[in-house]
C-alpha cells in the first residue's frame, strides 16, 4: 500500500528501519493549498465521505460489543487500506485524489499506530479509546456540507506535531 508524500516546503520524509516503512514526518497531513482542491464534489470524495461513516459506524458497533469481534486496531488498518486510492488519486478508481483522502488516511494510520508504532504508547486501550472518539466526533457531522468535513479534519489535525505529540494530544484531551 503506497504510502502519500507530503506536498510542502517544510516537509521531510526520513526511513524508519525498526518498522521497514518510510514515515512522512511520523504521519503528518499533507499540507495541500486549498486552490488544489476541486471546485466541486468529485467521485473520490463521495467514496471517501461514504468510507468514513461506514469506518466510524463498525467502530462504534464493536465498542459496543466491547471491541470483541472487531478490534479497533483491525478496522482502522482496513480503513487505511480503503482510503489508500483516495489520498494517492489512483487513476483507475478515480479521476483524482479524494479533497480530505490524506487526511482520513493518515487519521486512521495515525489510530492504528497508537497500538503498533513503535513512538507510540502501544495500547490496545488507547486504540480502541481514539477510534471510539474519532468515530463518536464523524457521525454527527453534516458529510454533505464542505466547511463541516473540513472543520472535521481540522479539528484531528497533526500537522507539525511528532506522532508522541499528537498521541498524547489525543489522549489527554481528544480534539
Amino acid at each position: 500500500m503506497p504510502i502519500p508524500t507530503r506536498r510542502s516546503k517544510a516537509s521531510f520524509v526520513r526511513w524508519d528501519s525498526r518498522v521497514g516503512v518510510v514515515f512522512n514526518d511520523l504521519w503528518h497531513r499533507l499540507a495541500l493549498t486549498e486552490a488544489s482542491y476541486p471546485k466541486q464534489d468529485t467521485a473520490a470524495d463521495r467514496r471517501l465521505l461514504e468510507l468514513m461513516s461506514q469506518t466510524a459506524q463498525r467502530v462504534l458497533d464493536s465498542e459496543a460489543s466491547g471491541f470483541i469481534q472487531d478490534r479497533a486496531y483491525d478496522i482502522a488498518l482496513a480503513a487505511a487500506g480503503e482510503l489508500s486510492p483516495l489520498a494517492n488519486g489512483d487513476e483507475q478508481a478515480f479521476s483524482g485524489a479524494a479533497r480530505h483522502g490524506s487526511d482520513a488516511y493518515l487519521l486512521w494510520v495515525g489510530v492504528a499506530g497508537l497500538l503498533d508504532a513503535p513512538t507510540g504508547p502501544l495500547s490496545e486501550d488507547a486504540c480502541n479509546r481514539v477510534a471510539a472518539a474519532l468515530a463518536n466526533d464523524w457521525l454527527p457531522i453534516d458529510s454533505g456540507s464542505t466547511e463541516a468535513v473540513r472543520s472535521f479534519f481540522e479539528r484531528w489535525d497533526d500537522r507539525g506535531l511528532t506522532f508522541q505529540e499528537w498521541s498524547v494530544r489525543l489522549l489527554s484531551g481528544l480534539p
